[in-house]
């Protein structure tokens, strides 16, 4: 099964954040043991990273952190289709609309 796996689930695990943390744990665990495939998008990554370098300051502890990640998940680009398709979606957070035309892409 594909997981499309959001920049929060991430931020959940690596910030601890109370309601959060144990259930998105849980999908990245299942990502790493590969019980499901997890994919994030090119944009969700810069995103992560952003997110975690206000919390991490170490820069090589940083890269090393989100590198890490990333052997736990498939990586997708975001093509300029995905960004014109999402402008007719139905929803009101463009972010949301092109995390789900790229799941739509990828199936």
């Amino acid at each position: 099964m594909k997981v499309m796996v959001d920049t929060n689930i991430v931020i959940d695990v690596y910030q601890n954040r109370a309601g959060f943390a144990q259930t998105s744990a849980k999908i990245i665990k299942l990502s790493e043991s590969n019980k499901i495939t997890g994919i994030v998008t090119a944009s969700t990554v810069t995103d992560i990273y952003y997110i975690l370098s206000r919390h991490v300051k170490d820069r090589q502890q940083l890269n090393t952190l989100v590198q890490k990640f990333l052997t736990t998940v498939k990586l997708v680009d975001v093509l300029a289709a995905d960004v014109t398709d999402a402008f007719n979606l139905p929803m009101d957070d463009f972010e949301d609309a092109l995390f789900a035309q790229c799941a739509k892409r990828v199936k």
